[in-house]
């Protein structure tokens, strides 16, 4: 059981190598080693429009275990040059034997997850995650 704990553990904290180069499919072998809960969506503040551009957006438990199935370690300048910022999101806990991931998902793809209080490790989907994030 801690064998498996300490592998899911290094799934969520080994997004990257040391130097932030994204290791590649550090999330692929995730799989069903986690329970999610608590799955809010919500709006970034400052945009009087959010609100009504937002309402609606909601990522169910499928979609958001399917979404992060999907997405792979990004690094700031992929953030930057492939993906859009929108203020709609979605937040869920994820528990991983005695640990607990916060996990937000944006409506335009890109995924940020903090294990443990820790630094945040940031994913993206691109075209793939389309159809999870507009509920279709």
């Amino acid at each position: 059981m801690k064998q498996a704990s300490i592998t899911a553990l290094l799934l969520f904290t080994g997004a990257c190598i040391g130097d932030g180069t994204p290791r590649k499919d550090a999330l692929e072998s995730l799989g069903e080693h986690y329970r999610v809960s608590k799955i809010v969506a919500g709006v970034a503040p400052g945009d009087d429009n959010a609100a009504r551009m937002c309402r609606g957006f909601i990522l169910s438990e499928k979609n958001l275990r399917a979404f992060l199935g999907k997405a792979r370690p990004v690094s700031d300048k992929q953030l930057h040059d492939e993906f859009d910022w929108a203020p709609c999101y979605v937040r869920a806990t994820l528990s991983v034997g005695t640990h607990t991931a916060l996990v937000e998902v944006s409506a335009s793809g890109i995924a940020s997850i903090r294990l443990d209080g820790g630094a945040p490790e940031k994913l993206g989907c691109a075209s793939e995650c389309d159809s999870l994030l507009s509920g279709k």
